[in-house]
């Protein structure tokens, strides 16, 4: 799983749900401590999204 993730592959498992890769922006953030401004870089991130079977199996 890992290894397709990676790869910016999509994982589906069928009346469970997907996991898509997603990118999050490049953005300036702040160190709480110093209140120094630092740039935090573009990465991937894996995200997730169940499947209707589980959505009503769980209501």
């Amino acid at each position: 799983m890992a290894d397709a993730l990676v790869a910016g592959e999509e994982i589906a498992i069928p009346g469970f749900g997907k996991f898509p890769v997603a990118t999050r922006k490049a953005r300036t953030g702040m160190n709480p401590r110093t209140k120094k401004k630092i740039k935090i870089p573009e990465t991937k991130v894996p995200q997730f999204s169940s499947a209707k079977a589980l959505k009503y199996s769980v209501k």
